[in-house]
């Protein structure tokens, strides 16, 4: 009852997922990281600030004491007294206004790691309290240890999160899959002989509800499309059986030999036309209802001789009004349903000759193209195509048989164009009329 057509052109559930779980927790683990990483080095520099800060409030109470209180000197940290005896690339990347007494500067060169802390003694001499890092020094088992913990050990548990995680969510979309295609499955093999039957249990009540709903859903469908057959059924007896009536009553008459009385002639004529008429309506309308089930039989027919006929049928609409008949068309053989093109034609001849009071109407016929053009004023304003028909049905026609129609209103005129897929020109004569009613 399905295709999988479309699923196969559809984006698959199971990979969105993937892809957007693994796309979310690549994000949240290295934004993660990064910030782990930010705040350890943020975390490394409060720690030299206070160590700075320590050793120079040590060394300004001894000197308070003491004033040949020497500079301190230790493994990381050394004092300079003045701008002047600073290491020299330091004085080369740092000019002295940014050294404020006061704040922390922190310094990174090519090769040492500076972070300097600016004191004022109670003198007036600026010292410089100096914290280095030399990273070309040999490395040491803390060092070793250190590195690995702020290079090596984010990475790694980065890599393993983003994995765990992976494999958590492809182990919850399998188990939530397996019902899912499951349960389209069940769909796809959904027919109106087995829709009494139960669905497979789908693990989850959402899914089972789900089926349910479905099916019943397509229970209503069938339903439905059980009752328009039936309703068509009736209504092809109904509308058959007085039709019948009025075909046996004709016959009749004929045999009485009413058809060759002068007083009864015309009328009879008229009258067995019409039923004819109303047979192949009949028949076309029940073919569209039906959903073209059952095709009506091809046949190879001259449209321009059909079409001619057309308008010899609805001249009588011209009577009595202003109108120039402006017809130009070139011979047309084509293999097509006559009854369904004869309503076709006689849907837009008759509305282009009804709705027109004064003016001109155009038809044209050429390269597979019939154009039906008529004048609109005040008095003929064009409300719909057809006579009963109306436009939905016109169209339901040309579906059927594969033309194309296509409407255009514009301000002064009303053109309807019906284009032709297949169609056999001969061109050994052109004929080219144009009459006016009055």
């Amino acid at each position: 009852m399905f295709s999988d057509t479309k699923l196969m052109h559809s984006n698959s559930l199971r990979r969105f997922i993937i892809i957007a779980v693994a796309v979310t927790c690549t994000i949240l683990v290295v934004s993660y990281s990064f910030l782990l990483r930010f705040y350890l080095t943020r975390g490394l520099h409060i720690d030299s600030e206070f160590r700075l800060e320590a050793e120079a409030r040590q060394y300004l109470d001894k000197w308070t004491i003491t004033p040949t209180t020497p500079l301190p000197k230790t493994a990381t940290i050394t004092a300079y007294l003045g701008y002047e005896m600073l290491p020299s690339d330091i004085r080369a990347a740092c000019p002295k206004e940014k050294l404020v007494p006061g704040d922390f500067m922190p310094l990174e060169l090519d090769r040492p790691f500076y972070h300097i802390h600016t004191i004022l003694r109670p003198d007036g001499r600026v010292v410089y309290f100096i914290f280095k890092f030399d990273k070309d020094q040999k490395p040491t088992p803390s060092s070793k240890q250190f590195f690995t913990f702020y290079f090596h050990l984010p990475i790694v548990i980065g890599v393993i999160t983003i994995s765990l995680i992976i494999l958590l969510a492809a182990y919850l979309l399998k188990r939530l899959a397996h019902p899912v295609e499951n349960l389209r499955n069940w769909a796809m093999q959904l027919e109106m002989e087995n829709l009494e039957d139960d669905p497979p249990p789908l693990t989850y009540v959402e899914l089972n509800q789900l089926a349910e709903l479905f099916r019943s859903n397509l229970r209503r469908l069938n339903e439905g499309v059980i009752r328009e057959r039936q309703f068509q059924q009736y209504a092809s007896h109904e509308l058959r059986t007085p039709i019948a009536i009025l075909t046996n009553n004709l016959e009749l008459m004929e045999r009485l030999g009413i058809h060759e009385h002068p007083c009864f002639a015309s009328s009879f004529a008229r009258m067995e036309k019409t039923v004819k008429r109303m047979l192949h309506l009949t028949n076309t309308l029940l073919w569209v209802c039906g959903e073209a089930k059952t095709r009506l039989p091809d046949e190879i027919l001259k449209l321009d001789s059909l079409i001619s006929n057309v308008i010899e049928e609805n001249s009588y609409l011209l009577i009595g009004k202003d109108i120039f008949l402006d017809i130009r068309m070139e011979p047309v053989v084509m293999q097509a349903p006559k009854t369904v093109v004869h309503i076709i034609f006689s849907n837009l001849i008759r509305n282009a000759f009804q709705h027109t009071t004064k003016g001109a109407v155009k038809i044209f016929l050429e390269n597979g193209t019939c154009m039906i053009i008529n004048d609109k004023n005040s008095e003929n304003p064009q409300c719909e195509v057809g006579f009963g028909l109306g436009l939905q049905l016109t169209q339901q026609l040309t579906d059927h048989l594969g033309f194309s129609i296509e409407i255009i209103d514009e301000v002064d005129q009303y053109a309807v164009s019906v284009q032709f897929p297949f169609h056999q020109n001969r061109r050994e004569s052109v004929g080219t009329s144009g009459r006016s009613s009055s």
